[in-house]
């Protein structure tokens, strides 16, 4: 907001709102839309990190990128240039490499755990 009031932004947002294809209505509602659905994703986010941790909001963070760039090529007929696939291929590495660290690390704990119950005499 106070970025908005140095740049005297609020003057330009009626020249936008007159110029936006769809009518000066539909651009504030979009706007108020795109307000209200940034904040409900911010207290989800701080949702999950009180309820999990940060760990997990960051990764559905991580998800969330890639999702929206698909469904903007496809909602919004956007091309779908170089940067958006190198974007898109990173972020599904990160993503798919992260939960492959954690199956690797979750089976290995696994194994030692078995370990441990195979050696420990029975009761029997």
């Amino acid at each position: 907001m106070t970025g908005m009031i140095i740049n005297k932004d609020f003057q330009a947002m009626s020249r936008e709102a007159r110029e936006y294809g769809l009518g000066s209505g539909m651009y504030y509602t979009v706007l108020v839309a795109g307000a209200v659905v940034w904040q409900l994703s911010f207290f989800g986010g701080l949702g999950v990190v009180y309820c999990m941790n940060s760990l997990l909001n960051g990764i559905l963070s991580a998800v969330l990128l890639p999702v929206t760039e698909i469904v903007g090529v496809i909602a919004y007929h956007e091309n779908f240039n170089g940067e958006k696939a190198l974007a898109l291929a990173l972020c599904l590495w990160g993503f798919t490499s992260y939960f492959y660290g954690e199956y690797k690390v979750n089976k290995k704990l696994k194994k030692k755990t078995n370990n441990v119950k195979d050696d420990q005499p029975s009761d029997i």
